[in-house]
């Protein structure tokens, strides 16, 4: 496997786990992959291989190809049905434009959610030691009052 490959999932036990792509990045080791993986070299004077991968990964795209899909013990899509995928192949600059909108947006999302799991993680420390304090009898419990 080389920077820039492209593995695709072309079957799973579940049709959910079909049709996920992941793009490799640098390694410093020869690789195996296992054989419900397609692996694609993409020709990176025509593509991003990012921009492929989140193309493969969007919502349309994998119900798509997860309906070309046939499931019998487990769900598989052929790769000749791969070839049925029509890709926009937009200039380098646009995708190199798109794949930087999506790294900062996913950074920003990033920051968003480490936030928020922290002041979830708060409020779950305070609500034990809410419940504690009551428990314990240090601080009282008001009586419910009927609205």
């Amino acid at each position: 496997a080389k920077y820039g490959d492209l593995f695709f999932v072309r079957s799973s036990l579940k049709a959910v786990g079909i049709a996920k792509a992941a793009c490799m990045s640098l390694h410093s080791e020869p690789a195996v992959y296992e054989c419900h993986l397609v692996r694609a070299r993409l020709k990176k004077s025509v593509i991003v291989p990012e921009f492929m991968s989140n193309f493969l990964n969007a919502g349309l795209v994998r119900a798509r190809l997860i309906a070309l899909s046939k499931t019998t013990t487990m769900t598989t899509i052929e790769q000749i049905k791969l070839a049925d995928i029509e890709v926009p192949v937009l200039p380098l600059s646009e995708q190199a434009a798109i794949m930087e909108f999506i790294n900062s947006e996913g950074t920003k999302f990033d920051t968003i959610h480490a936030a928020y799991a922290r002041q979830l993680e708060v409020l779950t420390e305070y609500r034990t030691a809410l419940i504690h304090e009551c428990v314990t009898g240090s601080r009282t419990v008001p009586e419910a009052v009927n609205a």
